[in-house]
């Protein structure tokens, strides 16, 4: 059966980042968090698409267990992989490529919430997302996961199936700001893993030449 690979993407605005000061091992460091909407059930978005609640809810109590109660921190990269047809690479979190730490996620009626910080003192990849945040630059946070295709119902709706699986969310650079609501715009991507046709995206290594 083939999959198809889902994303969504939310602009991070203002009032959701901030840098606290942490104390580790008696010394100080800066920390960037970001706080805000991370997800949406029940809703449909500019794809006709809508992620069932009770789907949701599951994979995001498995990413809890599996990842921030499991191993203290939920991995996102800098960009989406380039996967092509290798689905492999989808559901594996690159720590080499790793921008943030994922530290809450939690529900709100029909939205998921969640706090990440950046990871600054990891690689490049960190250090670029830091770069841009602190130059106004306002990046997206975009889920990452994998499934079959929707069914479309009678209105013309696409319902995400029930074998969908959550892998993560990682920090991009060209979020959309469609339906913004306070603290988040959404941006429904929608990508075929078995198809051979490539589409151009404006990296975030390119919104930082405008930086430094």
């Amino acid at each position: 059966m083939n999959h198809v690979y889902l994303s969504e993407a939310y602009v991070i605005r203002d009032h959701d980042v901030k840098e606290v000061i942490q104390e580790i091992n008696g010394r100080e460091r800066r920390v960037l968090q970001l706080e805000g909407r991370f997800g949406m059930t029940e809703e449909i978005n500019r794809n006709r698409r809508i992620y069932p609640k009770k789907i949701l809810e599951r994979e995001v109590r498995k990413v809890i267990s599996d990842k921030i109660q499991g191993e203290g921190v939920l991995i996102g990269e800098l960009e989406h992989p380039s996967a092509g047809n290798d689905m492999s690479r989808v559901q594996r979190i690159a720590y080499e490529r790793a921008a943030i730490g994922i530290k809450e996620l939690r529900f709100n009626g029909n939205e998921i919430l969640g706090k990440c910080e950046i990871l600054e003192d990891a690689n490049d990849c960190g250090r670029s997302v830091a770069a841009v945040v602190r130059a106004g630059g306002k990046p997206g946070i975009s889920s990452r996961g994998f499934g079959s295709s929707p069914a479309t119902n009678q209105k013309g709706e696409l319902i995400v199936a029930e074998d969908y699986s959550l892998v993560t969310w990682d920090i991009v650079s060209d979020p959309s700001t469609y339906g913004a609501r306070l603290n988040a715009a959404l941006n429904e991507e929608y990508e075929m893993i078995v198809s051979e046709s490539k589409k151009y995206k404006k990296t975030l290594w390119q919104v930082l030449e405008r930086y430094v």
